[in-house]
């Protein structure tokens, strides 16, 4: 997806607001109830591009990721008794998460634009894998055990999954 009107941020579709503000830096993002909103300071008018601000948003949307999912990923796995040797929010172009047989979990950034239920299956999917290495019915059965209602945010993220890659 290129930069839009709008974009996805936990779940919930944003109007983007860009406006001029002296009272920013360069550029600052914030989220609102309503709007995802980015303040770009005056010099910068006519000099700042589409891709400029694309990579503003990916780059504030990674740093949350990072700050929100490993908190989550600590969660469930309290919840679930499934205990990752180490977790890290990568930016993964095909893949939402992965588990390695060392019992590294690895997430994709993009999850912090998706709905909580929808970034909690994609973590606990990949927390079952610490039990079950595969996509067996034992494995399914796993993660219908923690969340059985998956399938609602397996389909979320076949429908609305394109719509999280900025570029």
């Amino acid at each position: 997806m290129s930069l839009s009107e709008r974009i996805f941020y936990r779940g919930t579709l944003l109007p983007l607001n860009v406006f001029f503000s002296n009272r920013v830096g360069n550029v600052s993002i914030s989220v609102q109830s309503a709007s995802f909103d980015i303040s770009i300071h005056p010099y910068l008018k006519g000099k700042i591009t589409d891709e400029g601000l694309e990579k503003c948003i990916k780059q504030w949307l990674e740093s949350e990721a990072k700050r929100v999912i490993p908190a989550k990923v600590k969660e469930w796995a309290e919840k679930t008794s499934l205990f990752p040797y180490k977790v890290r929010v990568k930016d993964q172009r095909s893949r939402w998460g992965s588990c390695s047989s060392k019992r590294n979990i690895n997430l994709n950034w993009r999850l912090i634009m998706a709905p909580e239920t929808v970034m909690g299956y994609v973590i606990v999917h990949e927390l079952c894998h610490l039990q079950v290495p595969n996509h067996s019915k034992s494995f399914w059965a796993l993660v219908a055990h923690f969340l059985p209602d998956f399938q609602v945010s397996k389909n979320w993220l076949k429908k609305y999954g394109q719509m999280l890659f900025l570029t």
